[in-house]
């Protein structure tokens, strides 16, 4: 074997030899890799937490849309619930939209029949003393139905609008006591309104006509 120093191959040779004896007696620190890995390589617990968190956005979603329509429902009942208000305007309105929209029924008979088939949860119409010929329909005052019945009094339109009682109320105004009645007054729009109620039913009538004339043909009604 060659082992001239003068040799820059041996001499390289020999050098390498060296070194790679002292690294195979040099300890290797593994643990700044092993931890560097380990942060590459998700846990079964975190890929479970997120999975968990995926499967749990759309539950929530869900659970929070129900939850608002359960709130929407709990308030439209609650609105509904209870008696609804008939201010003046809503009482004319519903006036002159009866004069414009109800059918003619030529007789009492006809009108009660003809109500009693559209809301047979209304209180029956009382006897009416009326030479003209009546007409019908349902009216409206927020979501409540009432049947009215539209004829004339001192030539003029007269809309008895009737409910069950308690289901509506008018606002605090003015009243006066008649033969053991109480009438509400209210007025809109040159339109007269008193309302009552006697045995369980609820009426209003409303008509361009005074609030003491409409009295008077409310005495005339016989339930």
């Amino acid at each position: 074997m060659n082992t001239n120093p003068n040799n820059p191959n041996d001499a390289l040779d020999q050098a390498t030899s060296q070194r790679l004896g002292q690294l195979r007696t040099m300890p290797v620190e593994m643990s700044r890799l092993t931890r560097a890995i380990q942060q590459q390589i998700p846990r079964p617990e975190a890929v479970t937490a997120r999975q968990r968190r995926w499967w749990l956005r759309p539950a929530s979603a869900i659970a929070a849309s129900v939850g608002l329509i359960g709130c929407i429902i709990v308030l439209v009942i609650a609105s509904s619930a209870g008696p609804v208000l008939a201010s003046a305007e809503s009482l004319a309105a519903l006036h002159q939209n009866a004069t414009l929209t109800a059918m003619p029924m030529g007789t009492m008979s006809s009108a009660c029949d003809w109500l009693a088939s559209q809301l047979p949860d209304q209180p029956k119409l009382p006897e009416i003393s009326t030479e003209n010929v009546p007409a019908c329909c349902v009216g409206h005052i927020g979501r409540k139905p009432l049947g009215c019945v539209v004829m004339e009094v001192d030539k003029m339109p007269v809309t008895l609008a009737i409910a069950k009682a308690g289901e509506f109320k008018t606002a605090e105004g003015a009243s006066i006591d008649r033969n053991g009645v109480r009438y509400g007054m209210q007025s809109s729009g040159g339109v007269n309104i008193i309302t009552f109620a006697r045995n369980g039913h609820w009426f209003a009538l409303i008509g361009s006509v005074s609030a003491e004339r409409l009295m008077d043909f409310a005495q005339t009604l016989k339930l």
